[in-house]
């Protein structure tokens, strides 16, 4: 079985159906799939898609596998390289990428890319494994596979790339053996735990801007070389 097949089949179970509620929960990932503007979901987020008449485009990487999206009408998925995005300059007004970042063969590349394809000011919001947390080290989640990053990891890969930070969180706060719990006490203590800001969880998200420099104007030193002239020539009348 490929990677991509083991994230699907994660999500037809009873702790991927909870995994995905209680990150949908938490992150408020409809922001970004309900958005009126252009979006680009990176890796796979067929599961976090929102119902509705706004459909983001997608694009799976070489690294996870190809899939088709939606499956009964017009295709808006791509398949691409991390250190090529087959898209134009500043096209997209949101990206998300989850189930991407820790699987790309190039994830400075990758982050490079979303840089070019973002427009001015535009966000993108990184959702990868915690370093620290259980999730990462117990198999059969896909939040196991890849690399999983630390805050500063991610934040030092951000920052080099001309991102903006705006917010740091946390989900999945509750270990993945939480798959024999009622859905609906999973996710009210998901909620909950993630209002406290506890610095901890199973995925590392960080939202963030595209940072653009503003040219720096040519100073207009007409006025500072009239006063001097002025100063110089009631020094010398006198």
């Amino acid at each position: 079985m490929s990677l991509l097949d083991d994230i699907e089949d994660f999500y037809t179970s009873p702790l991927g159906v909870r995994t995905r509620e209680a990150l949908l929960a938490t992150l408020k990932l409809e922001r970004y799939t309900n958005h009126d503007g252009d979006t680009l979901i990176i890796g796979y987020g067929i599961p976090y898609i929102a119902p509705g008449n706004v459909r983001p485009f997608l694009c799976s990487l070489s690294s996870v596998g190809a899939y088709y999206w939606p499956h009964h009408d017009k295709n808006r998925a791509v398949h691409a390289d991390s250190n090529y995005l087959p898209f134009p300059d500043q096209c997209f007004d949101r990206v998300i990428i989850i189930h991407g970042l820790e699987h790309a063969y190039h994830p400075d590349g990758l982050i490079r890319e979303i840089w070019r394809i973002l427009k001015g000011h535009g966000k993108a919001l990184f959702i990868v494994p915690h370093r620290r947390s259980g999730w990462s080290r117990r198999e059969r989640n896909p939040f196991a596979y890849g690399q999983p990053y630390s805050v500063l990891q991610l934040s030092s890969a951000l920052k080099e790339s001309k991102y903006t930070i705006e917010t740091i969180s946390f989900g999945l706060r509750l270990l993945p053996l939480s798959r024999f719990l009622p859905l609906n006490w999973i996710v009210g203590c998901e909620y909950w735990l993630h209002k406290l800001h506890l610095p901890f969880g199973g995925v590392l998200t960080m939202e963030c801007r595209k940072r653009l420099y503003t040219p720096l104007r040519k100073k207009d030193n007409s006025a500072l070389l009239k006063l001097r002239s002025w100063k110089l020539g009631s020094m010398s009348s006198s």
